[in-house]
């Protein structure tokens, strides 16, 4: 057997390992490539609920009252994050969807009230209102704060 042949059956017989090593690092490449996908892929849809519930305390700390579609777009960030964070998130935005129903009725009671010529009810139910409204204004650094470890992208 001359040289030739013999680097020949050793370059025939180095290709298999060889080409199961380069298989080896493409697989891994491509699950690092899938796990920062599916974290980039995880921050958009957690965002999403994050720029909703933001959207709807800005709406009542302006002192706004929500529109239907509004409250069907918290319902929805709520549902959602049942499947995207823990039970924090899902609660937080609950407390701020009962928050709101009672703004609307103190809303609603002070309308009332008003008609009928106002007087120390009417008084009651708009310091009642502007509590909620205050606790709005806080609610957005707190939603801030419960959402932040949420949405860090590490590499």
């Amino acid at each position: 057997m001359s040289i030739d042949e013999a680097i020949l059956r050793f370059l025939s017989a180095a290709l298999t390992p060889l080409v199961a090593i380069v298989a080896t690092v493409i697989a891994f490449q491509q699950f690092l490539i899938n796990k920062r996908k599916l974290k980039l892929d995880l921050f958009e849809k957690r965002f999403e609920v994050f720029g909703a519930v933001l959207d709807f305390i800005d709406l009542i700390a302006t002192r706004q009252l929500p529109k239907q579609e509004d409250i069907v777009r918290l319902d929805r960030a709520r549902l959602t994050s049942r499947f995207l964070f823990n039970s924090e998130v899902p609660k937080l935005i609950a407390a701020i969807r009962e928050k709101a129903q009672v703004v609307s009725a103190l809303d609603s009671r002070a309308k009332e009230v008003a008609s009928l010529g106002g007087g120390e009810l009417l008084l009651e139910a708009r310091k009642s209102q502007e509590e909620l409204l205050k606790w709005f204004e806080e609610q957005r650094g707190q939603s801030e704060r419960v959402f932040e470890k949420y949405l860090k992208i590490e590499a």
